[in-house]
């Protein structure tokens, strides 16, 4: 019984979100699902002084979800994330796991030049999350970082900073 009250919530909750879907015009939801087009393709990433892997980025889903596939070959490290547009928050969601157990779920938007997700707080204080920037974006290139803060961002750490060049 609990099971199907669990159900009948979840489909109501579901039902109520396509319906709501409709309050933003179909232009601008076009226009914003479109933000993430210039990270589609096949690419080299590189980093420090001898980090390289590939990544391949491609629309899936009747070209609603884009789907991420990281290989750093040298180590054996792959990876995943699925990537959303959400209309009701006019935010891109995103979801990374990979083959070491990690998961974050990232939400974000265009900030001026930069395509910026970030985590939710995590740990019992709230103050640290994490955060990508997609920057100095080109046709054939841009720069990725993922860095951390302690102090609800107040400060930035930069852990990553990878290089994406087109194949």
């Amino acid at each position: 019984r609990r099971a199907l009250l669990g159900l009948a919530g979840s489909l109501a909750v579901a039902a109520s979100l396509m319906l709501d879907r409709s309050t933003m015009p179909e232009q601008r939801i076009a226009d914003h699902a479109h933000a993430f087009d210039f990270w589609l393709g096949d690419w080299k990433l590189t980093w420090g002084d001898s980090g390289v892997a590939s990544n391949r980025i491609v629309r899936e889903m009747d070209d609603r979800v884009i789907a991420e596939h990281f290989l750093d070959a040298s180590t054996n490290y792959r990876g995943s994330s699925w990537s959303v547009y959400d209309s009701l928050s006019d935010r891109w969601q995103q979801t990374w796991v990979d083959n070491q157990g990690n998961y974050f779920a990232l939400s974000g938007a265009w900030m001026q030049d930069r395509m910026v997700l970030e985590t939710r707080p995590a740990g019992t204080d709230g103050r640290r999350y994490y955060r990508m920037v997609f920057r100095d974006i080109e046709r054939d290139g841009f720069w990725w970082e993922w860095s951390v803060t302690e102090d609800k961002g107040a400060t930035w750490t930069q852990k990553w900073l990878i290089r994406y060049t087109r194949i």
